[in-house]
């Protein structure tokens, strides 16, 4: 498979994709740890953090399960951080779980609103993007720089997917103090876009390795 790749050269160093939740002990961690095994040596930077921060609190035993299932060798060793504005402003693509969250990044970051998504709304662009007709891919680009050139391709689509008939369905269910039923539900809306973002990560660098 190849993309369509709109230059996107403007930053130098790894991608940065930031995942953002409330306590940043459910949801955003498990996003990171999934990405980054998924994606596994590439020159991407993936971290998380909260929105009201539960700061230095381990990860749910619920979801440390669930990642470890997912592959994930070291969750126990993520520790909850607050989001701040560097944060952001260090990101090419600042991942919320919910509409909340991103309004939260938007309101501390304006100029992130061209780079903030929710997660679900950004595996949608991701898949469609990676689903476009074949094009040529410039030369002399490297993998990073085909990454920031494939997150920019998949954010031009915004606007242009069907309406969701129930907006709530970008938001992923906080499975924070209830039972393992809804811990695994919340993994369920979560994994499959990280996989597709995953996904186009690899293949966008693969292409120009």
């Amino acid at each position: 498979m190849r993309f369509s790749f709109p230059r996107m050269a403007y930053r130098s160093g790894p991608v940065h994709v930031l995942f953002v939740c409330t306590g940043n002990i459910c949801r955003s961690p498990l996003a990171e740890m999934i990405l980054r095994h998924e994606i596994g040596d590439l020159p991407v930077v993936v971290s998380s953090a909260g929105t009201q921060s539960l700061e230095g609190h381990e990860m749910t035993e619920q979801n440390r399960r669930i990642a470890e299932r997912n592959g994930v060798m070291d969750a126990h060793m993520h520790l909850a951080r607050q989001v701040n504005s560097d944060m952001v402003k260090d990101s090419d693509l600042v991942l919320t779980l919910s509409r909340e969250h991103r309004r939260h990044i938007v309101n501390l970051v304006p100029k992130a609103s061209r780079y903030a998504f929710t997660l679900r709304e950004f595996g949608r662009l991701a898949l469609a993007f990676a689903n476009q007709s074949t094009a040529t891919v410039p030369e002399k680009v490297n993998a990073v720089e085909g990454m920031r050139n494939a997150i920019a391709g998949a954010t031009k689509l915004r606007g242009t997917l069907p309406l969701l008939d129930d907006p709530g369905d970008d938001d992923v269910i906080d499975p924070y103090r209830k039972n393992d039923v809804v811990y695994e539900q919340s993994a369920e809306q979560l994994i499959p876009p990280i996989r597709i973002i995953a996904e186009l990560l690899r293949k966008s660098a693969m292409e120009l390795k």
